[in-house]
């Protein structure tokens, strides 16, 4: 019984702990400012009423002390408030001292209890009744009428000095109580404000796994149907049937990262992560092969430069999420240039620069664009625009990537990557230069010098493939001396059809027929069937690069005649050739 009128009464008391860190701090920086206050002031009132000397020196110093001590103190909570406590009262009791006990002067004890209050704690409330209590108390009895000036508390000092501490004391259970209703209101809506924080939490989970669990069926049901695309165009002849399905292909590609996008703003890793360093060129192409109208891009990219397999697959799909902006924004009849330069402020960084002509941005919507994409930030997909943004803000802050856009001279939008040098292989020797260390290992030849670059042109007629065609070793040919002008023809547009060689026979077999991957850098190709009529179908997961720079080959336009002079001779220039051109075959020819 006992026990639980205790607890009861301990249950009434406030605790003082639900202010939060931050929020005492602020409090307690108030009641030192009001203590300091008083130290000047009781000085002055000391001196104003020629008090002696000693007696003003005590009843600043002491509350001088506190002051310094709740300041030095303020990273323990109770002891700070304690001393402040401590310095209000006594200065309540030396004002009374000084004042020779006049009733105006004890105000000033229950002054205090509303700044008190403050602190929202019960112990610097009893170490406030407990010295009210020992000050008067000891002051009548050091000295009769130092704390009283009517005669029966002069005669009766204690009894007076209860009287007076329970007063104190009723104030402050009255002050009390009301924080105990005002913590019990408080702790009712921490606990709504959690549980709606809870719930909260759980709706973005489920709609977080909802995304994944949408994105990874819709994915396996698009390499299926890359799959079947890629069967029908091993088996289709007809070249206006295999030009519809080159479309469809690059459809479902660009459907595919779509998906891919939801697992990206789900906060999901890329399935697909490669063993080997991919070029940049490579991985730039590949960017550009899964975006739409992608003829209109062009590329001019150092060759040495080479993209640790871990990042290929983010670093792609970053790319071409701004290459589609581009594209999308500005006229069909422009081009989308691409390049690539040296950063000046960050010397071991390098610049990707993507530009359009377009219509570009407001100033206020390209502020915010630049908001998203220097911090990524959670993201409501039920009212979020700019999902493009976000996508590449997830993917840049996953590999520390800057990307920023600004406006076009002129019109339109430039969009700046910045790839750090933690994004690059180590091991530039083997892999940099686009090839052509492993080339001039393999031929014996050395290696150019110069920084290798590929410009990808759009052709003035329609259609056209280009195919980047590789050695038996999967080296570039050097045809730099060799390449001919194409042959007259009965069609003044048409060029000379060059033979198509089979990559496993080594043989001409008449009518071109798509190859896969025959025309990628070694470390993209996916391994091969032994069987040399039925090629392997690409695995469920080979996605990406490996998949999206076949069909952007294939599906290039012309590109202008160059004779040997213009035909770019620094490292790792990759070498054309065009594809058949006959009125007949060509796809998008006026038909």
């Amino acid at each position: 019984m006992r026990r639980s009128v205790w607890r009861s009464a301990v249950n009434l008391v406030p605790h003082g702990y639900d202010l939060s860190d931050s929020d005492w701090q602020r409090r307690h920086r108030l009641m030192l400012v009001v203590l300091a206050v008083h130290v000047p002031g009781l000085l002055a009132f000391g001196l104003f009423l020629h008090r002696p000397p000693d007696a003003v020196v005590l009843a600043v110093a002491v509350p001088a002390a506190c002051l310094l001590g709740g300041r030095l103190l303020r990273r323990h909570r109770r002891v700070a408030s304690v001393a402040v406590t401590a310095g209000l009262v006594w200065s309540s009791a030396a004002l009374v001292g000084l004042t020779e006990g006049t009733i105006e002067a004890h105000f000033h004890f229950f002054v205090i209890i509303g700044f008190i209050a403050l602190y929202q704690d019960w112990v610097p409330f009893l170490f406030n009744v407990l010295f009210t209590v020992a000050s008067h108390g000891v002051g009548s009895a050091w000295q009769q009428t130092l704390i009283f000036n009517h005669a029966p508390a002069q005669s009766n000092p204690w009894l007076w000095s209860l009287i007076h501490g329970v007063a104190v004391l009723v104030a402050c259970v009255g002050m009390a109580l009301f924080w105990r209703v005002t913590e019990d209101s408080q702790r009712e809506k921490d606990a709504l404000a959690q549980q709606l924080a809870d719930a909260e939490i759980n709706r973005r989970q489920f709609a977080s796994d909802l995304l994944v669990n949408l994105a990874r069926r819709n994915q396996s049901m698009l390499y299926r149907q890359l799959e079947i695309i890629n069967q029908l165009e091993e088996a289709e002849r007809d070249p206006d049937a295999r030009a519809e399905l080159f479309k469809l292909d690059h459809l479902a590609t660009r459907v595919q990262r779509n998906a891919e996008s939801l697992l990206v703003l789900a906060g999901e890793e890329p399935a697909r992560i490669w063993r080997d360093p991919v070029a940049l060129r490579d991985v730039v192409r590949a960017a550009i092969a899964e975006t739409e109208d992608f003829q209109r891009v062009s590329v001019l990219v150092d060759g040495r430069f080479t993209i640790a397999g871990r990042s290929v697959t983010d670093v792609t799909h970053l790319i071409a999420e701004l290459i589609e902006n581009a594209v999308r924004f500005s006229p069909p009849d422009s081009v989308v240039r691409i390049r690539m330069r040296p950063d000046r402020q960050h010397p071991a960084d390098e610049l990707l620069v993507i530009e359009d002509w377009g219509v570009g941005m407001p100033p206020e919507d390209l502020a915010t664009a630049n908001a998203i994409l220097t911090k990524a930030i959670d993201v409501d997909l039920s009212v979020a625009r700019r999902l493009g943004f976000h996508v590449v803000a997830r993917l840049s802050a996953r590999h520390g990537i800057r990307v920023t856009l600004s406006p076009t001279p002129g019109s339109g939008t430039t969009a700046v990557v910045a790839l750090p040098t933690t994004l690059f292989e180590d091991d530039a020797g083997r892999y940099g230069r686009g090839g052509d260390t492993v080339r001039a290992a393999t031929t014996g030849q050395a290696a150019p010098s110069a920084i290798g670059t590929a410009v990808l042109a759009r052709s003035q007629g329609s259609g056209g493939a280009h195919r980047l065609h590789l050695d038996g070793d999967g080296t570039l040919p050097d045809r730099r001396g060799t390449h001919e002008p194409p042959a007259d023809s009965a069609v003044p547009a048409q060029r000379a059809r060059p033979a198509w060689v089979d990559d496993d026979a080594g043989q001409s077999v008449g009518l071109r027929r798509r190859v896969p991957q025959s025309h990628l850098a070694p470390e993209l190709r996916a391994t091969r069937s032994a069987d040399p009529d039925r090629p392997a179908l690409p695995p469920a997961h080979a996605t990406g690069a490996a998949r999206a720079l076949p069909r952007f080959h294939s599906g290039r336009p012309a590109a202008d005649d160059r004779d040997d002079d213009t035909w770019p001779r620094g490292a790792g220039a990759a070498w054309f050739e065009p594809a058949p051109r006959d009125a007949e075959l060509e796809p998008g020819t006026g038909r």
